[in-house]
Formats: structure tokens, C-alpha cells, sequence
């Protein structure tokens, strides 16, 4: 009799980890030509902005769970940054440019251009000035700092509204990686500092 309940126990056991298991399935994330056109910028969680004359609308279509990675679609209408230093920009972000282009012009004065179709990768540190008349794109983030300081982001997580999208924060804490998730909206962090935003 035990034995028929200890077998009973583990088919069952087995059967709960299975469903588990399909529950947590990994599955790609895919942005459409319809989606990356305009699609996407309807989505329930676009975060939009109108700041200084500039419209900006954000979508985040992924973020890892130590939040050092992420990616997105991001269009911005006509706007001028500059990032300075010391610490210049505060993450490595690859850029896809599908509309619009982009001037960067580097702290030593050197020029780039990137049109759509092309993209440029901006270095964690660089400074300089990025200016646009507007454009729409891919982007992927990347902060290392970001994940060596996940432990203390997941510690302060109840502080947070939403970790993952990174909307706003509860409190004055230095957690970059829930900072940086709000720059590409421009989102004004409750309790965190401005950060500058390409």
C-alpha cells in the first residue's frame, strides 16, 4: 500500500514538473514590418511623451531578468542632446535605423551621419551631441554595470512599480538598470534622476 502511494506521488510530482515546464516555455520575441512601421506604436504599453517640443514614443520588446540587456522600437521627432561627461552615455545601445536619420557629432568634433537603412553603435562613455530632425528605430541595450548590480536591483524591486519595463521607481535609489529602461521614453523616474536620451 505505501508503495502504491509513493509511486502515486511521484507520477504526480512528475506531471506538476511537466506543466511547469510548458508553462515557462522560452519563445522568440519577433517585431513584424507592419509592427516596426507603426503597429507597435499602438501597443497598450508604448510609453509616449511630449517634451520640449519633441514627441517620443517607446515600446520595449524585451528585457533580460538581470536587466543589463533590452530591446526596443523607439521614434523620436525632431530633437538635440547632448551628452557629457565624465561618465557620458550611460549604456552601449546598437541602433537600426528604419526612418529618419541622425547627426552625431563626437566630443573631438568628428562627424557621423546614419540614414535609415544603416546603424551605428554608441559606446558606453561617449560624448557628443546627437541631432535629429526625427526618426524610428531598432534598438538593443547593453549595461554590464547593470547586471554586476542586479542582486541590489532585485533587493529593492519592491520599490518598484515595474521592474522589467522600468517605468518608474519608488524611491531615490541607485538601481541603473530600472533607470536606464526609462531613458528611451524620456519617462520621468519618481524619485530618479534625468538621464540623457538619443
Amino acid at each position: 500500500m505505501m508503495y502504491r502511494y509513493a509511486l502515486a506521488a511521484l507520477v504526480l510530482s512528475r506531471i506538476a514538473n511537466a506543466t511547469v515546464a510548458q508553462a515557462e516555455t522560452i519563445k522568440p520575441i519577433k517585431a513584424s514590418k507592419h509592427d516596426i512601421v507603426g503597429a507597435t506604436f499602438l501597443r497598450k504599453d508604448a510609453v509616449h511623451e511630449d517634451k520640449d517640443d519633441n514627441a517620443s514614443t517607446d515600446v520595449v520588446t524585451f528585457t533580460s531578468s538581470n536587466a543589463a540587456f533590452q530591446t526596443g522600437v523607439y521614434k523620436s521627432g525632431s530633437a538635440h542632446e547632448e551628452i557629457k561627461g565624465p561618465q557620458g552615455f550611460p549604456y552601449n545601445e546598437f541602433l537600426y535605423f528604419s526612418s529618419g536619420r541622425v547627426r552625431l557629432t563626437s566630443s573631438d568634433g568628428s562627424v557621423m551621419h546614419v540614414n535609415a537603412g544603416e546603424a551605428v553603435t554608441l559606446p558606453k562613455g561617449w560624448t557628443g551631441h546627437f541631432d535629429t530632425q526625427g526618426y524610428t528605430k531598432l534598438y538593443v541595450t547593453y549595461n554590464p554595470d547593470d547586471e554586476k548590480n542586479s542582486f541590489k536591483v532585485d533587493a529593492d524591486a519592491h520599490d518598484c512599480a515595474n521592474l522589467h519595463t522600468g517605468r518608474h521607481c519608488g524611491g531615490p535609489r541607485s538601481c541603473q538598470g530600472v533607470h536606464r529602461l526609462g531613458v528611451h521614453a524620456g519617462a520621468r523616474l519618481e524619485g530618479c534622476p534625468d538621464l540623457p536620451r538619443p
